[in-house]
């Protein structure tokens, strides 16, 4: 049984970049105004707020950061950023 087939031909699917609602500050465009909204509020000409503890990656929003910190969870894992300082300084 097909649940998820899609009932829009493939001309007319959406696809990045061709939403209706455009960012004034930049070249972003989305389909649902919500989308714009959270980007005019969290992405737009701001720098990512979330730090973190490891490594100098920054991320945009917490749950991103969440992601990439249980990269550190794993064993062995080090940020390439940090094995590139790591190799200079030898």
């Amino acid at each position: 049984m097909r649940y998820y087939v899609s009932r829009m031909p493939k001309d007319r699917r959406r696809s990045r970049g061709q939403g209706r609602f455009a960012c004034d500050n930049c070249d972003r465009r989305y389909h649902q105004m919500k989308n714009l909204r959270r980007h005019m509020i969290n992405e737009c000409g701001k720098q990512p707020t979330h730090q973190c503890t490891f490594c100098p990656y920054r991320a945009t929003y917490k749950s991103y950061l969440q992601v990439h910190m249980m990269k550190h969870a794993r064993s062995g894992f080090t940020p390439r950023t940090a094995s590139v300082r790591q190799q200079r300084s030898s």
